[in-house]
């Protein structure tokens, strides 16, 4: 983890210029990355990609008390043509109890057009995917959460194998 060409994720994310029109492909080592992760809209054609048989875990503990429910995800992508492969993404705040307001905990807001996850884990408890908007495919993904855990005005396609 933060071996490679940048310490943290979000230097990967910022050295990508604004007006990208080429893939750009994201290598992630296994390991933790604690970090509050945003692709702004501008940074179009970029992949994340883990190792299948050793997922790297991207963390947050964001809530909807702190940031609002949209905006408390782990990883916020608002560009289009997003690709996510191999990745555990996981808002690590903990459970809800219902007696606290803004306990909401986004680990994945999607906000991009024609945008793909293949083989990821998306994990949290309430609100765990916010499927905004745009039109997105998830194939082999698994995705857990315990109230209103898929929400949003995206339309997605979900199924596996």
């Amino acid at each position: 983890m933060g071996s490679g060409e940048f310490k943290t994720l979000k230097d990967a994310i910022k050295s990508i210029p604004t007006g990208n029109t080429e893939r750009v492909i994201v290598d992630i080592g296994p390991g933790e990355y604690v970090e509050k992760l945003k692709i702004e809209r501008g940074k179009r054609f970029v992949t994340f990609r883990g190792s299948p048989g050793n997922m790297p875990t991207l963390s947050f503990a964001g809530t909807a008390r702190e940031y609002g429910t949209v905006y408390s995800a782990t990883l916020e992508v608002e560009a289009d043509y997003f690709v996510a492969a191999n990745i555990i993404i996981k808002n690590s705040s903990p459970r809800p109890n219902g007696k606290l307001k803004g306990e909401q905990a986004v680990a994945l807001r999607i906000a991009g057009d024609k945008s793909a996850f293949y083989n990821c884990r998306l994990i949290g408890f309430q609100d765990t995917l916010c499927d905004d908007k745009g039109r997105h495919l998830f194939k082999d993904c698994y995705i857990e959460g315990t109230v209103d855990y898929i929400f949003g005005s995206g339309k997605s396609l979900v199924f596996g194998t």
